[in-house]
């Protein structure tokens, strides 16, 4: 189709009339955009459900579109000078986590129809509140019609295509049969046999693992970080893989097990890189490789809630808190119940559980005043305080109390 200025076919008869071209323009298009999203993610991408970078990426696939769409109707755009940048990007996004094309122009042939019945009944209720004449509504439609269904054909050329050359690209590289059988593998497919998988892979299953996620940061990104790590520690090798559109996991294999001297090595390492990452704890053979990773996406979870997490974030420090990550009202009343006063949000209360959390970490007045920094006797001080508030020994309900000060710090940065 040959296109003008305006984008419109050659030889069309007309542009909208003003007060259909007047009320399209004063259209907050921010709720068509929820309606797609909303629709896309419930219908086509259900399976998708709780991946937020995925879901990020389709928002602003579909903003750009919309957007660009609705400049298209009012006869602002040029398609041909288009690119869609984010549509794009979203699509190579899900041929690289082996989305179908199928899927994609569903999900193109739904967020047009949801656009056009959300635009229509909007044009209909204004023709209808300011008596617009029957042939006068219908000359008006069939034009918004005619351009919203030109845009759709134009999007998705463009966005085909760079579905297309990322697709051919990874079964070049053999890049999508891999990250084919990384997904196999964490969903539990107990047929993938470590000898069977490692020519794809490159990988050895056999070995001892330590995974690590990545949140938002580009494949390249986290292979220079593989890279540096198995110049810094010769025996590890790694395996790197995009596992959602947020999210690039690492799997950092040694052939001897990961002691705890050598899991701090690692976790410096990556401390050197400047990164943010999650890590499971050690894990051997395939169990071990899926358990890993399992951990880690547990850790995952107590960052996205913790508002200034360590930047290397280990699974064994938070384990507890994972627990309750997902139950977050039942754990404000558990804190509640078991520090009482020292639970406020006040400076004092907050000294004080500092004092606490390191007594029980330190073991002793004189480490503890070394770990916060403080005189032995202020220690002692505020321990004594705080028997005095809890109304008991510190003794008697120790775990209890440890728990729940581990919970209050998590707390304290989730809101």
């Amino acid at each position: 189709m040959t296109l003008g200025h305006t984008g419109g076919p050659l030889g069309w008869p007309g542009h909208l009339p003003e007060w259909a071209r007047s009320e399209i323009a004063s259209w907050n298009i921010a709720d068509t955009i929820e309606l797609i999203v909303d629709a896309e993610s419930a219908r086509i991408y259900a399976e998708r459900e709780g991946e937020a970078g995925f879901v990020d990426q389709l928002r602003s696939s579909v903003s750009e579109n919309v957007r660009r769409l609705h400049g298209y109707v009012l006869g602002d755009v040029d398609l041909g000078l288009l690119d869609l940048q984010d549509p794009r990007e979203f699509a190579r996004t899900q041929a690289q986590l082996g989305i179908s094309h199928g899927v994609l122009q569903s999900s193109y042939r739904l967020g047009t129809l949801t656009l056009w019945r959300d635009w229509s009944e909007r044009l209909t209720a204004t023709a209808e509140s300011s008596d617009v004449a029957d042939h006068d509504l219908a000359e008006a439609m069939r034009i918004m019609t005619d351009r919203i269904f030109t845009y759709q054909d134009f999007a998705m050329g463009l966005v085909s295509t760079s579905f297309t050359d990322h697709e051919q690209s990874l079964r070049r590289t053999g890049e999508q049969l891999r990250l084919g059988l990384v997904r196999d593998l964490i969903a539990g497919n107990d047929s993938v046999h470590p000898a069977d998988s490692f020519m794809t892979l490159q990988y050895d299953l056999s070995i001892n693992h330590v995974c690590g996620l990545f949140p938002g940061v580009a494949n390249a990104v986290a292979a220079q970080v593989a890279q540096r790590v198995r110049g810094a520690l010769p025996s590890v090798s790694t395996l790197v893989a995009r596992l959602d559109a947020a999210t690039v996991g690492v799997w950092f294999g040694r052939p001897k097990q990961w002691r705890p001297a050598q899991v701090a090595e690692l976790v410096e390492q990556l401390m050197r890189c400047g990164v943010t990452v999650s890590l499971g704890d050690p894990g051997a053979g395939t169990e071990g490789f899926r358990s890993s990773y399992r951990d880690a996406t547990r850790a995952q979870a107590v960052r996205r809630v913790w508002q200034k997490p360590p930047a290397v974030l280990r699974y064994s420090e938070v384990s507890l808190e994972s627990m309750l990550v997902d139950d977050l009202e039942t754990a404000e009343k558990f804190v509640a119940k078991e520090l009482g006063e020292l639970a406020e949000d006040t400076p004092a209360a907050r000294r004080l559980r500092e004092t606490l959390l390191a007594s029980f970490s330190a073991g002793s007045h004189v480490a503890t005043a070394e770990m916060i920094n403080v005189h032995e006797h202020t220690v002692r001080n505020r321990l004594a305080r705080i028997e005095e508030i809890l109304g008991g020994t510190l003794a008697t309900r120790r775990i209890e109390l440890q728990v729940a000060l581990r919970i209050k710090r998590l707390l304290d940065t989730s809101g």
